[in-house]
């Protein structure tokens, strides 16, 4: 179906949740294909994810019958607001994880508005990091929406993340099947991987659940994967096949989904994730590593965007390098590699990236001095190469190389 299709969908319903609630003001995002529903002060009451919804709206077979969907569905979204009390909402809470890089967005630019006065820091969102790339906040769920919880509501309720989340894990864990609930994936009759089917939209939050994870029978260490909110997939370090399902459905989620989570497989160890290291010579390596680098590739330059427009007030306008992808040549073949360029500036930032290029800036353009990988440059640099409190990471690069230095990059 067309993006056209899905956009005029999400202009006739809002404009029957409009007739509904006319003080609401409703936000449509076509990347996420969902719409934001903000009351009359501003205040996010419910984000709609709208897939389901459009397949029941394409399923109605007159005007009339699409015309009751919409009404149907309207008059849902704008009498479910978050309730007033704690006591009403925590049977409905939920851990939600997404990428990091979605709840730094939202709550840097709750911090720049507080920063400059327009906003008291209400709207922010409480979270944990579960691991460097992927975040846990709390969501009260309803059928087809989702409401994020912030620090203003939490306040108003008069209870603490941590209290929160202990009950959204808890009414989790009242909505999970004791036993595996998924998909299974066998070699010569033997299970090796799984496929998460509990369809509620939080399927990647069941990985907080210890006894769930530990359901999965695998050879090895518990790997997992969480290509979005609504997908785990579990399999073993030592299962020949594994690594091959979770690349594809990596993959599949990075090239359908609009709000993929970052394409890292991880060990989980008794409740906590880390990256898993790929061994060299599996054959999803360079696979895994080239979905890796586009999507940091993606985030660094939704970052670089964001700190020239809204948050230039974080950088005091430095420049900002971009995250660039280069082909290089290795024994196994041409591999991608990450690479940004420091002109010769006073002071600019940088990606954490495998190269750095620096360069002379002239009338001309740009001319190469030297290229060293990252442990070179940081080892030359030293105290003048700090990393700054942002995510994704970057560095401020203090001052340009010496000629000795710019020598000693290129010998090493």
């Amino acid at each position: 179906m067309s993006a056209d299709a899905q956009e005029i969908f999400a202009s006739q319903l809002i404009e029957v949740m409009r007739v509904c609630r006319a003080e609401w003001n409703f936000l449509y995002d076509s990347d996420e294909f969902t719409i934001e529903a903000l009351d009359a002060r501003g205040t996010r009451q419910a984000v709609v994810r709208l897939d389901k919804l459009f397949t029941k709206y394409l399923a109605a077979t007159t005007d009339e019958g699409r015309q009751k969907v919409l009404l149907d569905f309207s008059k849902l979204i704008v009498s479910t607001g978050t309730p007033e009390t704690f006591e009403e909402a925590k049977k409905d809470l939920m851990p939600l994880i997404k990428d990091r890089w979605y709840v730094e967005v939202l709550n840097v630019s709750e911090k720049v508005a507080v920063a400059s006065g327009k906003s008291d820091g209400s709207m922010i969102l409480p979270s944990y990091n579960l691991s460097d790339e992927v975040s846990v906040m709390l969501s009260y769920e309803m059928p087809h929406v989702r409401s994020l919880i912030t620090n203003g509501k939490l306040k108003s309720w008069e209870v603490s993340f941590i209290d929160g989340m202990n009950h959204a894990v808890e009414s989790m864990r009242q909505k999970t099947a004791p036993k595996c609930n998924a998909m299974v994936y066998k070699d010569e009759s033997r299970p090796y991987a799984y496929i998460s089917s509990w369809e509620d939209g939080s399927d990647a939050s069941r990985v907080l659940l210890e006894d769930v994870m530990l359901s999965f029978p695998v050879f090895g260490e518990i790997v997992v994967a969480m290509p979005h909110a609504g997908e785990l997939v579990v399999t073993g370090s030592e299962e020949v096949h594994g690594l091959e399902l979770l690349l594809e459905r990596y993959t599949i989620a990075y090239q359908n989904e609009s709000r993929y989570l970052p394409p890292i497989p991880f060990v989980w160890r008794d409740g906590i994730l880390s990256r898993y290291s790929i061994p060299e010579n599996h054959c999803t390596f360079r696979a895994f590593e080239a979905l890796r680098h586009l999507w940091l590739q993606d985030i660094y330059g939704q970052q670089k965007k964001m700190l020239a427009t809204e948050w230039v007030s974080l950088t005091d306008g430095l420049h900002v390098s971009q995250y660039e992808l280069l082909e290089k040549e290795s024994f196994a073949g041409n591999v991608m590699v990450s690479n940004c360029t420091v002109p010769d500036m006073n002071a600019v930032l940088i990606p954490r990236t495998d190269l750095i290029t620096f360069c002379e800036v002239d009338t001309e353009g740009l001319h190469t001095r030297a290229v060293g990988t990252w442990a070179e440059v940081t080892q030359i640099l030293g105290s003048d190469l700090v990393e700054m409190d942002l995510y994704p990471k970057l560095y401020r690069v203090s001052r340009f190389p010496t000629t000795a230095e710019l020598r000693s990059i290129r010998e090493s």
